[in-house]
């Protein structure tokens, strides 16, 4: 199956690419220690004026990412507004064990294995119908007040797609 276009861009907003190597010397978390700073939690606001979409233009009027505990479980809620006013809300609930965990509120089967790499950094490897779709590195700022992403994902014609997304905390 294919995804579309424009849903898997809004599903692959916080992807990244990480070298296998450094994966695999990563120690194991747990949910519970997967983000141990408090910075992490919160509202985020996707900040089009700093963010990079190449080619662009940004698919999206505005997006917010909302990253809260769930038990022993984080989840990341996204709400976005496509540039026709069109809504979206996905969701995603899972640990930071590298594992595959389904996206809500996409039709295609999508799935993200989220890792910590380094205490401010975690990978998300995004997978369509079982077939990796991007990679993303995501970094919290040292003020805890910005979180970069950046995407690596091949287009329909297997060009190399390159994102770079900024996220403001709102609260």
């Amino acid at each position: 199956m294919t995804v579309r276009p424009c849903l898997a861009l809004a599903a692959l907003i916080g992807l990244l690419l990480i070298p296998s190597e450094l994966a695999a010397q990563a120690p194991e978390l747990r949910a519970d220690r997967d983000i141990n700073d408090d910075a992490w939690f919160g509202v985020w606001q996707l900040n089009l004026e700093r963010s990079v979409y190449h080619p662009g233009p940004a698919p999206y009027k505005r997006a917010t990412m909302k990253v809260e505990r769930m038990g022993d479980k984080v989840r990341f809620s996204y709400d976005f507004v496509h540039l026709r006013g069109g809504v979206q809300h996905l969701e995603w609930t899972g640990r930071f064990d590298g594992k595959d965990y389904m996206v809500q509120g996409i039709d295609e089967y999508m799935t993200y294995a989220y890792k910590q790499m380094a205490e401010r950094t975690y990978e998300i490897v995004a997978r369509a119908d079982g077939q990796i779709a991007a990679v993303a590195t995501v970094t919290l700022s040292p003020d805890g007040r910005t979180l970069t992403t950046v995407t690596r994902r091949k287009n329909a014609r297997g060009q190399d797609i390159t994102n770079t997304t900024i996220h403001d905390k709102m609260r």
